[in-house]
C-alpha cells in the first residue's frame, strides 16, 4: 500500500479538473462559443474543439476560484475601481524602484521570463491588483468609539497600574506602611515619650507634609500631560494603524468589500453556471451576504455599468490567463490524452490507488480532491491516472546529468557530530583548550561533555554540549559554521571561536557517512521528480513526438510562450 505522503506528491501534479463531463450536482456549462465547433488542438490521435477548450479552461479549478468567475471578476473589477481609486503614483513608484534597482539587461530578462513585451505592460499588469488593494484599504472605516475603546486598553494600565502609578493598595496601604499593630505600636515603636515626640518624629509639617511626603496630586506626581502623556489625539495615527491592520487581516474582509462593490455597481451574471460558481467561492471565503446578481443575455456573459462582456472576450481572457499556466486544465487534459496513447495502463490499478489513498486519508480524502478542484469521481479518477502516468514517465526519461551528480559528490561535506563549550571570557576558553590539549585522544569525547556540563552557557551543556549532526547550511552564525567545518573528525579549535553570543570552544566527535555517487543520483532524480518544469520539458518532446498542432491562433501564441520559458527556467536551473 503506497503512503500518503505518496498520494500528496504524485497529485502535487495533476490538481486540476481532467474530464470534459460536467460536475455531478452542478450545473452544465451553458456558455457558447459562435466558432465553438471550429477545430482548436489537434494530435495524430484526438482533436478539441474551441467549444471543449472553452470549457475545460473557464469550467475547471485553480484552488477555489473558477477561472471563467476570475476572468469576468477581472473585468468587472477593473472598470469599477477605475473610477474609485488612483493609484497612478504607486504605479509609478513601482517603475523607479525597477528602474533605479535592476539594469535594463536584468530587466529584460525577467520580463521575457515572465511573457512581458515591455516594461509598460508590465507595470500594467500590476494596476488591478494595486486597485483591488487601495479600494480594500479605503473601505476600513473605524469609530471613535473604537479608537476609544483600542486607548482604554493601551493605555488605561498606565495610569491605574497598582504596581506603576499610584494605586493606593500598595504605593500608600495604610495597612502595610503604617500598620497600627506593627509598625506604629503604642507600646513599643512609637512611645509617647520617646518615638513620636510630636515635635520632632512626626512632626506635622516635615515628616507626613501632606503636600510632600505623600502629595497625591494629580497635576504633578500623574498629570496626564506629561508623565503619562497619553492624550488620545496625539496616539490617533497608531491608534487608527493598530486598527485598520486587525481588520484588514479578517479572514474575507477583502472579499466581502470587493463582493460589495460589484453588487453596488449592478454586476449581473447571465451564465447560471458562472453565477454559481461566484457563489460557491463566495461561500468559500465566508462572504454570506451579497446576492450575486443574474439575468438573461444571448450575447453577453456578463454586465457593469452599462459594459457588457461578450463570450468570445471571456474565452479570450481565460484563453490568456489560464490555457497553460499553473494547474492548466487543457494542458493536463491533453498530457493525459498524449500518455495514454504511448503507455498501456490497467485501469484497475488506479481504481486501486484511489482507494488506498480513501483508506489512508478517510474523511479527509473528499475534502481534500475538492480543495483540489476534483469533484467528482471521474475528476478524481483522471488526477490518480495522470499521476501514475506521469511515473512511467520519470521511470522511463528522468536522466539527471552525469557532470552535475559528479560535481556534488565531489563538492559534498559530510555531516559531523558537533559539540561546543560557551563561554563569555576569552582567557575561560583558552584555559578548557589547554585542559582538552592534555587529554589523550581516547579521554577527550568524555572530559569534552564533563567540561561542557561545567563551564558551558549554552542549554547544550545538559548534553555535553553536544549540537546533533550539523550539515551545511547549518543554521549557525557564519564564525562558528565555518570552523566547525573546517575540523577533522576528533578535532577540536586550537584558540577560542568568537561569535555575538561569546567565546566557543568546538568539538567534531565524529563524520556522518559521505554520501555514495549512487546516493547523490538518486537524490537529483527525487529533485527532478518534484521540478514540474523538468516534467513539462520531458512533455513538450512527447507531445512534439504525436504532431500537436493548434488552429486557435491565441492558443498557439500561448503555447509558444509557455515552451521558451518552460526552457528558460530549466537551463536556468
Amino acid at each position: 500500500m503506497r503512503s500518503l505522503l505518496k498520494y500528496a506528491s504524485m497529485l502535487g501534479f495533476a490538481i486540476t479538473i481532467l474530464s470534459l463531463t460536467a460536475c455531478s450536482g452542478q450545473p452544465n456549462f451553458d456558455v457558447t462559443l459562435d466558432n465553438g465547433s471550429d477545430l482548436a488542438v489537434e494530435t495524430d490521435h484526438f482533436q478539441l474543439t474551441n467549444q471543449e477548450v472553452f470549457e475545460l479552461v473557464a469550467g475547471g479549478y485553480v484552488g477555489w476560484m473558477n477561472p471563467g468567475v476570475s476572468a469576468i471578476l477581472d473585468w468587472a473589477d477593473y472598470i469599477i475601481l477605475s473610477d474609485l481609486v488612483d493609484i497612478d503614483e504607486r504605479i509609478e513608484e513601482e517603475r523607479e524602484f525597477i528602474e533605479n534597482f535592476f539594469d535594463e539587461e536584468t530587466t529584460n530578462e525577467m520580463l521575457t521570463m515572465e511573457g512581458f513585451d515591455s516594461l509598460d505592460d508590465y507595470i500594467e499588469s500590476l494596476r488591478l491588483g494595486l486597485m483591488r488593494e487601495q479600494a480594500v484599504y479605503d473601505a476600513v472605516e473605524i469609530s471613535e468609539e473604537e479608537i476609544d475603546e483600542m486607548y482604554d486598553t493601551l493605555f488605561s494600565s498606565t495610569v491605574n497600574e497598582s504596581d506603576d502609578g499610584i494605586d493606593l493598595d500598595d504605593g500608600i496601604d495604610l495597612d502595610d506602611g503604617i500598620d497600627s499593630d506593627d509598625d506604629i505600636d503604642s507600646d513599643d515603636d512609637i512611645d509617647s515619650d520617646d518615638d513620636i515626640d510630636s515635635d520632632d518624629d512626626i512632626d506635622s509639617d516635615d515628616d507626613i507634609d501632606s503636600d510632600d511626603d505623600v502629595d497625591v496630586d494629580l497635576d504633578d506626581d500623574v498629570d496626564s500631560d506629561d508623565d503619562v502623556d497619553l492624550d488620545v489625539d496625539e496616539n490617533r495615527a497608531m491608534i487608527e494603524d493598530m486598527l485598520r491592520s486587525e481588520i484588514l487581516e479578517t479572514p474575507g474582509f477583502d472579499q466581502e468589500v470587493l463582493a460589495g462593490l460589484r453588487a453596488e455597481a449592478g454586476l449581473t451574471i447571465y451564465s447560471s453556471y458562472f453565477a454559481t460558481r461566484y457563489e460557491n467561492f463566495l461561500d468559500a471565503v465566508i462572504v454570506d451576504d451579497v446576492d450575486v446578481a443574474t439575468g438573461n443575455n444571448d450575447d453577453a456573459v456578463a454586465s457593469i455599468n452599462h459594459h457588457y462582456l461578450t463570450i468570445d472576450a471571456l474565452f479570450d481572457m481565460v484563453v490568456d490567463q489560464f490555457a497553460f499556466g499553473h494547474q492548466s486544465s487543457l494542458l493536463e487534459y491533453i498530457n493525459l490524452n498524449v500518455l495514454e496513447e504511448i503507455y498501456d495502463v490497467d485501469h484497475d490499478i488506479i481504481r486501486g490507488n484511489v482507494n488506498d489513498a480513501k483508506r489512508n486519508m478517510l474523511e479527509w480524502f473528499y475534502p481534500q480532491m475538492q480543495a483540489q478542484g476534483l469533484l467528482t469521481e471521474r475528476q478524481i479518477f483522471n488526477a490518480f491516472l495522470l499521476s501514475h502516468l506521469q511515473e512511467l514517465v520519470f521511470d522511463e526519461h528522468i536522466s539527471p546529468d552525469e557532470t552535475r551528480v559528479q560535481e556534488l559528490y565531489d563538492t559534498h561535506i559530510p555531516a559531523r557530530e558537533v559539540q561546543h563549550i560557551l563561554v563569555d571570557d576569552y582567557d575561560e576558553a583558552a584555559d578548557l583548550i589547554t585542559t582538552l590539549q592534555a587529554a589523550s585522544g581516547d579521554e577527550l569525547p568524555e572530559l569534552f561533555a564533563e567540561l561542557a556540563f561545567e563551564y558551558s552557557n549554552c542549554p547544550s551543556a545538559e548534553n555535553g554540549g553536544s549540537l546533533g549532526p550539523l550539515s551545511i547550511p547549518s543554521g549557525m552564525v557564519e564564525e562558528f559554521e565555518v570552523a566547525a567545518f573546517d575540523l577533522e573528525e576528533g578535532e577540536f579549535t586550537t584558540a577560542p571561536v568568537e561569535t555575538d553570543f561569546g567565546y566557543h570552544v568546538i568539538f567534531v566527535s565524529e563524520f556522518q557517512p559521505a554520501l555514495t555517487l549512487a546516493q547523490h543520483r538518486e537524490n537529483e532524480m527525487q529533485r527532478l521528480r518534484m521540478d514540474p518544469q523538468y516534467f513539462e520539458s520531458i512533455m513538450f518532446d512527447l507531445r512534439a513526438g504525436q504532431n500537436i498542432r493548434f488552429h486557435n491562433e491565441q492558443l498557439q501564441t500561448e503555447y509558444n510562450a509557455m515552451l521558451e520559458q518552460n526552457r528558460s527556467s530549466v537551463d536556468e536551473d
